[in-house]
């Protein structure tokens, strides 16, 4: 667990540079979704439990992870192509 736990840090160094957060939690679960996506390669949060050190019970996280890609203000836009070609 040691490079999840230097993954969240580094990420949630660079997340909290932003001050677009209303709350310091939601920079948090986003960087341990993130590491979940990371480790895994699949987007599924029960999948993600795995790589989260918490103390919370495994259903709060993941409701926390649902809630958090559910929210209205957040547009996701995936795209399945690469953002570069390989010559």
């Amino acid at each position: 667990m040691e490079s999840t736990s230097r993954l969240y840090d580094t990420l949630t160094q660079l997340f909290g540079q932003y001050d677009v957060w209303q709350d310091k939690r939601h920079f948090k679960a986003l960087a341990w979704m993130v590491v979940g996506l990371i480790f895994t390669g699949q987007i599924s949060p029960t999948t993600w439990l795995v790589y989260v050190n918490t103390e919370v019970y495994a259903q709060s996280t993941v409701r926390r992870f649902q809630r958090w890609l559910k929210m209205s203000a957040l547009k996701l836009t995936i795209s399945m192509e690469p953002s570069f070609k390989v010559l």
